[in-house]
């Protein structure tokens, strides 16, 4: 497949396009060569983008087509995964006080530099509940029910 078909399958990532992302990768579309371009990992997360759900199913077809999503607390959040998030806070109860940094938020090596793929904004020291855009309500239960300190 030339690498610009490959590389089109980026594209449904930066939408929270799960159907169009499966159809791509169904059809021979290769997320690694795609990688090349952008991480579609970095994208789904780091979009300006506001779609919850798709943003869970397009990192659920993500992982599935290979690429490891790190066993975060964030990245509970990123994918809507209650069930993970509740493991991370039984676990560790402080992790509603503690603060992120930048790689921890976006899943990313570095912060990068204004104009690339990722946001230029500082995020490092945010807070657990700031990780995710408001849109991603789904989270406030478990948040909520977390002991009190």
């Amino acid at each position: 497949m030339p690498a610009a078909i490959a590389a089109c399958a980026i594209g449904p990532c930066e939408t929270f396009a799960p159907r169009a992302l499966k159809w791509l990768l169904d059809r021979g579309a290769d997320l690694h060569a795609a990688a090349k371009y952008s991480s579609p990992v970095g994208m789904i997360i780091c979009i300006y983008s506001r779609s919850p759900r798709g943003k869970s199913e397009c990192l659920e077809i993500v992982e599935a087509s290979g690429f490891a999503l790190p066993d975060t607390p964030v990245m509970a959040l990123h994918r809507g995964r209650l069930d993970l998030l509740q493991e991370h806070l039984d676990r560790d109860p402080s992790l509603l006080d503690r603060r992120f940094t930048f790689g921890e938020v976006f899943a990313v090596e570095s912060e990068g530099e204004p104009g690339d793929a990722y946001p230029a904004t500082p995020v490092s020291g945010v807070c657990h509940a700031r990780c995710c855009p408001p849109s991603t309500a789904s989270v406030t239960p478990v948040i909520l029910r977390a002991p009190a300190r």
